[in-house]
């Protein structure tokens, strides 16, 4: 059987296009209960500039908004991402370390608010999230104590944003926290700075150690993990420019670094996400042999082809459901108009 049946797309059918109210498009994603569109853009008609978000649902062939319009702040990180049925953002407050993450149904309606960290007099603390690909969110933040100093805590969250966990203590060191990503068992990757590298440990879904702290090289300031469909996930840094360096592949519950996978190693700089139910991935970016189009791969990394995509070099991203997401060009004065390819690769 060959392993690219049923991957690829046909050809693209017309766009449905979607227009938010300013002009710099930031991506989107999708949920996978009734396709929701979550769709971003940086509104700068303030004094400040901060990131902003819009759901819309297709109906009779067209983007309708719906729900909530939520907005990250000025001062810090703020990402929305998907769950099962619904979405969840995060977002931080550098300068005090404050953060929180906002839980939304698949209309775009805000249902819950969680705090993490919190200021303090002595210092920001630092905090991270990995979405669960079956849903949920793994939360590691920083928490002061005046008699003990600074510690880490690991939260869970279900799919809905209730509390699936205590706080529960992960490291006992000053060790401001970088990253966590999710696999596919559920198994949370952990990973705070050391010193001018890194030390990752995993846990289970409900915080237990399932290894002790292991170093992980990397001079790079900004680490990802992202899951596989094999059950590992991959490590990627880079250095504020949003382009991954793929470095290393490492299994569930388990401290060995091995070599990123020789398909990401070949597309060094590109995005990727799985698609077709978890079947293979959708790859762009402007390493391989697909390099300005979108590539289909085989969770082996086997290339199917790839696809010319209208507006590419504008942005493109990949909701839950399959769907394809592009951004359109920033025009002065202009509005952000995005061209949607519901399920595409569902």
């Amino acid at each position: 059987t060959d392993d690219c049946a049923g991957l690829m797309p046909g050809s693209l059918p017309t766009p449905i296009q979607a227009t938010l109210p300013q002009n710099e498009c930031i991506g989107g994603t999708t949920d996978d209960g009734t396709g929701t569109f979550a769709l971003g853009f940086i509104n700068s008609a303030g004094p400040s500039s901060f990131r902003q978000w819009e759901f819309f649902t297709i109906q009779d062939g067209k983007a309708v908004q719906v729900g909530d319009q939520p907005f990250g702040g000025d001062d810090g990180a703020s990402f929305l991402d998907s769950q099962p049925s619904g979405f969840t953002k995060f977002s931080s407050n550098e300068a005090v370390g404050d953060s929180e993450i906002d839980s939304y149904d698949h209309g775009g309606n805000l249902t819950s608010r969680a705090g993490l960290a919190s200021s303090n007099e002595t210092a920001g603390a630092t905090s991270a999230i990995g979405v669960d690909p079956s849903g949920g969110t793994a939360t590691a933040f920083q928490v002061f104590d005046t008699a003990k100093g600074w510690s880490t805590v690991y939260k869970r969250f279900d799919k809905t944003g209730v509390a699936a966990t205590g706080n529960v203590t992960i490291d006992t060191q000053d060790r401001a926290v970088q990253a966590v990503g999710v696999a596919l068992s559920g198994d949370a990757l952990v990973l705070v700075r050391d010193g001018s590298s890194f030390a990752a440990r995993w846990l289970s879904r409900e915080g237990a150690a399932l290894t002790d702290w292991f170093a992980v090289p990397g001079s790079l300031p900004f680490p990802s993990v992202q899951f596989l469909m094999d059950g590992s996930v991959v490590l990627a840094f880079n250095g504020g420019s949003q382009v991954n360096q793929y470095k290393y592949q490492i299994a569930d519950g388990k401290t060995a670094l091995n070599p990123a996978p020789a398909f990401l190693l070949q597309r060094l700089g590109n995005a990727f996400a799985p698609v077709r139910n978890g079947r293979g991935y959708a790859a762009w970016g402007a390493a391989g042999p697909c390099a300005g189009s979108l590539e289909v791969l085989t969770t082996s990394g086997k290339s199917c082809g790839c696809t010319k995509v209208p507006q590419f070099e504008n942005g493109l991203s990949i909701g839950r459901d399959g769907s394809l997401i592009v951004g359109g060009p920033i025009v002065n004065f202009g509005s952000c108009v995005y061209d949607l390819y519901p399920k595409l690769l569902k």
